[in-house]
């Protein structure tokens, strides 16, 4: 009974450490603009690279729309229904 005990514990520790270490991750490098081009492509054809970075960086960079949490993003895209 007790390995079982110190089993469960050692077990709860671990996964509930990793669990938190992901959770609280900075978020970087969950994707980059590499990542996102084919999509920005298909989307946005007329786009130079250099305007499919650019609107990348707006919506994705340091105070960017996805990244505030003012709820501008939302008002926006609810203008679209």
């Amino acid at each position: 009974m007790k390995k079982i005990f110190i089993g469960l514990l050692t077990s709860f520790l671990v996964l509930g450490g990793g669990t938190f270490v992901f959770a609280h991750g900075n978020g970087e490098n969950t994707f980059n603009f590499e990542d996102m081009q084919p999509y920005m492509e298909e989307m946005h054809p007329n786009f130079s690279e250099e305007d499919q970075r650019a609107m990348f960086n707006d919506c994705h960079g340091d105070g960017g729309y996805m990244q505030n949490n003012n709820n501008e993003f939302r008002g926006m895209m609810n203008n679209f229904q």
